[in-house]
């Protein structure tokens, strides 16, 4: 589930406009109006990109990690190099490849940078891992972008910590609304799940590193030429 930023980046302006009017008036807030509206152009410009054979071989041989920050979600190893196109190649992979549901070899991924989820931590270096329908649907629901890793700026193909599946930092319910799971509404009317469900799908998310090591090691998908965006938003074509 993805977005383009440049409309949200459009509010600070009510905020802003205040001091901008002092310093120079309706032109420009025109002009920032105008900026914002170029630069959404750009990162929303379709992108055709030829899924190749090489890339799913590449996607094969990497290890995940866990990207601690925030939330917590799962990334691809802080000690690979990644070219842009093995993002694309992710997010599309997440979308359309297909794994049956069952049980998987896991061998736990080790190296000096890598971190793991509190579930991983409580696993066997090698186990048996139940790949579900539901690790199924959530990787289709992933916002897999390039999320910083470490305190020197360096970026990664990952899932976005901070609201990995989409919209809501409340990602519990995120998950529950993805998988079906009941919500209810509580006094001030907001959307809720019951603690056992906010529970159990908390273990699911910290899961979800074996889960991404275990498709991208097993998953089938025919090479081919897809058009989308940087925010995975993909068709085969």
């Amino acid at each position: 589930m993805c977005y383009s930023p440049a409309l949200p980046r459009l509010l600070i302006i009510e905020r802003d406009s205040q001091t901008v009017a002092e310093d120079g008036g309706v032109k420009k807030i025109l002009l920032m109006v105008l900026s914002i509206l170029i630069a959404g152009a750009e990162e929303d410009e379709q992108i055709r990109f030829s899924l190749e054979q090489r890339h799913i071989d590449q996607l094969r041989k990497v290890k995940v990690s866990w990207d601690s920050a925030e939330t917590g979600a799962p990334c691809l190893s802080p000690s690979g190099s990644y070219p842009k196109e093995l993002l694309y190649a992710l997010q599309i992979a997440f979308l359309f490849g297909e794994l049956k549901p069952g049980p998987y070899l896991y061998k736990k991924p080790r190296g000096e940078l890598m971190e793991y989820s509190l579930v991983i931590e409580e696993m066997p270096t090698s186990t048996k891992f139940h790949f579900s329908p539901e690790h199924r649907q959530l990787l289709r629901k992933s916002a897999i972008e390039e999320t910083e890793v470490g305190w020197d700026g360096e970026t990664v193909p990952g899932c976005d910590p901070k609201r990995p599946y989409g919209d809501l930092s409340y990602y519990e319910l995120e998950m529950a609304q993805h998988l079906g799971r009941p919500t209810k509404k509580n006094q001030e009317g907001h959307l809720e799940i019951d603690e056992q469900t906010e529970e159990e799908l908390t273990r699911l998310h910290h899961s979800m590193q074996a889960a991404w090591q275990v498709f991208l090691e097993n998953f089938e998908l025919q090479p081919g030429t897809f058009v989308g965006d940087q925010w995975g938003n993909w068709e085969r074509i």
